[in-house]
Parts: structure tokens; C-alpha cells; sequence
């Protein structure tokens, strides 16, 4: 059972598509306008989701942090297929544009508040001291 919850939780931390949409973000943000500067900004956001996910994990708990993360991820992903409905690159800034940045920062932040740091944190612990070794090896194994 605690074998299942590891590699389930792991596996789908890959079914996010977290790397997908980090991988395409540099382009978003480049036909946005913003380019350089907000890919940084992506580095610098992700820490302090993640700092702020490890500060409140125990008082909000896992699993509460986990479906909260999750269902911000689908509203967020639902919302840049519709931003990119028709996306027009060029000119200034538009609403569409402005909307694809904001939606890929609620991404980020939700995976970074759920996903991210809570899979390693669950792998950690949900397993027994027997065991803990192996199983997080082999979790780990699974993750890539």
C-alpha cells in the first residue's frame, strides 16, 4: 500500500506536465514581449512558492495542499488553451497576452505549492524505516 502511494504520487507528479509547460515557457514569454526578465522571475517565483508551500505544509496538510494545487493546475491549463485560442504574437500588450503570463504563473505556483515539494516530502515518509531506502530509490527511479 505504501509502495502504491510513492510511485502514484511520483507518477503523477509527471503527469502534471510541469516540465512541458517550463520547457515552453521561455517562448510564451518571448512572443508575449517580456522574454529574459520573466524567465528569471520564473526562478526566483518557483523558490519562493516553494518556501511558502514548506512553511505551511503542516498546517494546511498534504493531501488539502495536494488537491488544492491540482484543481489550480486544470483551471490553469483549461485557461491558456483558451487564452491561445487564436493567439496573435505581435503588437502590444493584450489581454490574451497578459492572461497566458498571470495563467502560467498560477501554473508554476500551484505545482510549486503542491506537487513539487510535496511528492518528495510524502516519498520520504510514507514508507517504512525497513524499508525507506529501497523504496525511495526505487520512487525516484520512477520519477525519471
Amino acid at each position: 500500500r505504501a509502495l502504491t502511494a510513492g510511485l502514484g504520487v511520483v507518477l503523477l507528479q509527471q503527469f502534471t506536465g510541469q516540465p512541458s509547460v517550463l520547457y515552453y515557457a521561455t517562448s510564451i514569454f518571448d512572443d508575449a514581449g517580456v522574454g529574459t526578465i520573466a524567465s528569471v522571475f520564473v526562478g526566483v517565483f518557483k523558490l519562493l512558492a516553494t518556501l511558502v508551500a514548506v512553511a505551511t505544509v503542516d498546517e494546511r496538510g498534504r493531501r488539502s495542499l495536494l488537491f488544492a494545487g491540482i484543481s489550480a493546475m486544470t483551471v490553469a491549463l483549461f485557461g491558456l488553451a483558451a487564452a491561445f485560442y487564436d493567439f496573435d504574437g505581435g503588437g502590444g500588450w493584450t489581454v490574451q497576452k497578459v492572461s497566458v503570463i498571470g495563467l502560467v504563473f498560477v501554473y508554476i505556483a500551484a505545482y510549486q505549492l503542491s506537487f513539487g515539494p510535496i511528492a518528495w516530502l510524502l516519498i520520504s515518509e510514507v514508507f517504512p524505516l525497513e524499508v525507506r531506502g529501497q523504496a525511495v530509490a526505487l520512487a525516484v527511479q520512477a520519477n525519471f
